[in-house]
């Protein structure tokens, strides 16, 4: 298993792969892998993490942003968070960040 795919944790930081184009519409956003050609469509909340997702952000404080943001319990708000970021990764979408 390649590193990149261990389990995430609340402490880890990621980033957008470089080979992704986003467009926002609205309150979505659609996500293309310039890589594959596959393309994603991303709800509110996901197009809210996407933003996030910019290599210095820790996830922990994302959830937390997305609990104040969007007015959901903090147990709901991570589990959904590490769910989405886990299938971005999945995906190649995204990476953890390399520590400085």
């Amino acid at each position: 298993m390649q590193e990149s795919r261990q389990s995430l944790s609340l402490s880890d930081c990621l980033v957008r792969n470089e080979q992704t184009a986003a467009e926002s519409a609205g309150s979505e956003s659609f996500v293309l892998d310039l890589t594959t050609g596959n393309y994603y469509a991303l709800g509110e909340v996901e197009t809210y993490i996407w933003s996030r997702l910019n290599g210095e952000s820790e996830l922990a404080t994302i959830a937390d942003d997305v609990c104040g943001k969007f007015e959901v319990p903090a147990d709901v708000a991570t589990a959904d968070l590490l769910s989405f970021v886990t299938q971005l990764v999945e995906a190649d979408l995204v990476e953890r960040a390399v520590q400085r």
